[in-house]
């Protein structure tokens, strides 16, 4: 059996925060009339962690020109993955917003990097089978 790490998006939703509205019109990119799923969970981290990169952008002082804030998750976490389906729904430009797989990333590390602490985040972030030794027994 694999059991994959829990993000299940599902904590209560915190207090919002007329700031968030601000910044997401400054962003520009979110279908208006999702607002209110973008407060609710399982959107709402994913809305605030998005909205936090989008700050780092308009803050011009800091010399960011660009980002993208990856939503970075284990590809068995059907929680995440239909959550970041449903998030890409409520914007008008992703340009700052991509999901990624743990798996994806670690093999893209792996090809374009060397060095044993590829090795040892793969171990460490997608070692299934070790971590279901240690259930087992």
């Amino acid at each position: 059996m694999v059991r994959f790490p829990h993000e299940g998006l599902n904590d209560a939703a915190s207090s919002h925060k007329g700031r968030y509205d601000a910044l997401a019109d400054a962003m520009g990119c979110f279908v208006a009339d999702q607002r209110a799923a973008l407060r609710q969970k399982p959107l709402q981290q994913i809305w605030r962690d998005h909205l936090l990169a989008g700050a780092m952008l308009a803050n011009a002082a800091d010399g960011w020109a660009s980002g993208l804030y990856v939503f970075l998750h284990a590809e068995g976490n059907t929680r995440c993955v239909q959550a970041a389906a449903r998030y890409g729904t409520c914007l008008t430009d992703a340009r700052t917003f991509a999901p990624l797989t743990l798996e994806r990333m670690v093999a893209a590390l792996r090809k374009h990097a060397t060095g044993a602490w590829t090795v040892e985040l793969e171990d460490r972030y997608l070692g299934w089978k070790k971590i279901d030794a240690l259930l087992a027994s």
